[in-house]
């Protein structure tokens, strides 16, 4: 008789997800969306020391150079997911990413499959990019024309 042992897949942990947004405090932006199976004062004190660790992320040089630190960024929760996986966190991140475009943001929670878009201006891009595809100059330049009309 065979002695081999079946091994069987753990079930994913179940936790309590959340997502979040870090808005600057003096223009009431949403500038990044995070998720979080932490109470949201943890996940922003990890932030806080992450940022001394990492200056150079986009995220902190944002909250460095631009907002003028932590004292003007305020973190407010977005969806509450209840119970579930990392996989299903970061796709309801994934979505409000998508949905809300914040600049700091630079690359999607989840592997998108096909997020093209093509812009009225000709230009294609991805949904994560379009903060950026709004600034290049191909897209500003489409806009100044419609404005001109």
């Amino acid at each position: 008789m065979d002695q081999t042992p079946v091994i069987v897949p753990a079930e994913p942990e179940l936790r309590h997800g959340k997502i979040y947004g870090l808005y600057n405090k003096l223009t009431d932006e949403l500038f990044y969306v995070g998720s979080t199976f932490e109470t949201l004062s943890v996940r922003m004190s990890r932030h806080k020391y992450n940022s001394n660790v990492h200056p150079n992320r986009n995220i902190y040089k944002h909250v460095n150079e631009i907002i003028g630190g932590w004292q003007n960024v305020e973190c407010r929760q977005l969806k509450d997911i209840g119970l579930c996986d990392k996989r299903t966190k970061l796709r309801e991140e994934n979505d409000l990413i998508i949905e809300h475009a914040p600049m700091c943001n630079m690359k999607s929670a989840v592997r998108a499959r096909n997020n093209t878009i093509t812009c009225e201006c000709g230009k294609t891009y991805n949904v994560k990019n379009k903060y950026r595809h709004d600034q290049s100059v191909k897209h500003v330049n489409y806009e100044m024309q419609l404005l001109a009309i």
